[in-house]
């Protein structure tokens, strides 16, 4: 709910913004302010309602090759591609930076404000380009598939897992701090998608033999509208208290992880972490106050902005001599 209010307030004043550049002839200025505004605020409203369909699109259009010649499918409606290797069958999963939900905001939002095209020739092209950005995805995604069935992959998910590293006493600081910000993004990806999955253990965290990458197995591919609140807390419980096993097993006393384990597994639920994202804040030592000052800061200077061109001091379109 706050994300969308700020997003609005700062869409109003966005759109003032570039009302008086537009007034005040400042070119440059207006592609500047109007691109970069189209680009964030796509990125916040659009994204979460785009990413999915496009992911599933480059997952079908990538499979289409391994479909063909035999050597890897996909399951369009989870975006998920499997491909047979030499050391096993391996899941791909098409997310966001798979998707090309990234590089179409931002081919968009310069086009949007780019005056040498016309209005129709923007559609045109702006179409082309978003066809074009897919395909390109699809294809990279086909070549890693092929690359991964012939050659096989540089790491894979064998290994050892935290309850092994725990029971021999090998666990490490390069652990901990895989378990602070992978684990994390992995339980945000999970929950994100919806995906059903057992309840985190040491036993379902693997770390590989050959580059020691923090993986998590036996999620599995079952997805839901949505996951209840209940399975979100236990999720942030069970993370607090693999990580405080891990850390009494290194002998690790930091003071900001202790901290975030007693949160974790407060009696009290309503003490605990209301979601992942305030958990990724306590990691990194912030809080949402940050936040809340930036967007401050962010505003008063679009304020200050605004006041200085409607000032008698501010700058004088340039006007081009004819040849």
């Amino acid at each position: 709910m706050v994300k969308y209010i700020v997003g609005i307030v700062l869409m109003a004043a966005w759109l003032f913004i570039l009302r008086v550049l537009h007034k005040s002839k400042l070119n440059f200025w207006h592609f500047i302010v109007g691109s970069a505004g189209a680009f964030i605020l796509m990125l916040v409203f659009l994204d979460p309602i785009l990413m999915e369909p496009l992911a599933r699109i480059v997952a079908l259009l990538a499979s289409l090759p391994g479909k063909i010649a035999g050597i890897y499918s996909a399951h369009y409606k989870y975006g998920v591609i499997f491909v047979a290797s030499s050391v096993g069958a391996i899941s791909l999963k098409i997310d966001f930076e798979c998707s090309g939900i990234i590089e179409i905001i931002a081919y968009l939002s310069l086009l949007m404000f780019y005056r040498v095209y016309s209005v129709y020739e923007r559609v045109y092209v702006g179409v082309l380009g978003v066809v074009a950005i897919v395909l390109a995805n699809a294809l990279r995604i086909t070549v890693i598939c092929l690359m991964i069935h012939f050659s096989g992959i540089t790491d894979d998910v064998y290994g050892d897992s935290l309850r092994k590293l725990i029971d021999q006493g090998r666990v490490t600081v390069a652990h901990i701090s895989q378990m602070r910000h992978q684990l994390v993004n992995a339980l945000e990806y999970i929950q994100a998608n919806h995906i059903v999955h057992p309840p985190l253990r040491p036993e379902n965290i693997i770390f590989t033999e050959n580059i020691g990458n923090l993986k998590l197995i036996d999620v599995g591919f079952e997805q839901r509208p949505s996951l209840s609140r209940r399975e979100v807390a236990d999720d942030i419980y069970n993370y607090g208290k693999v990580l405080k096993e891990a850390l009494d097993a290194v002998g690790s006393g930091d003071p900001v992880l202790r901290r975030v384990v007693r949160r974790c597994t407060a009696t009290d639920r309503s003490h605990r972490f209301r979601d992942l994202a305030q958990l990724h804040l306590a990691l990194e030592g912030r809080s949402q106050k940050r936040f809340f000052i930036l967007v401050a800061i962010i505003l008063a200077v679009m304020i200050l902005l605004i006041v200085w061109l409607l000032s008698p001091w501010r700058p004088e379109p340039i006007v081009g001599t004819a040849f």
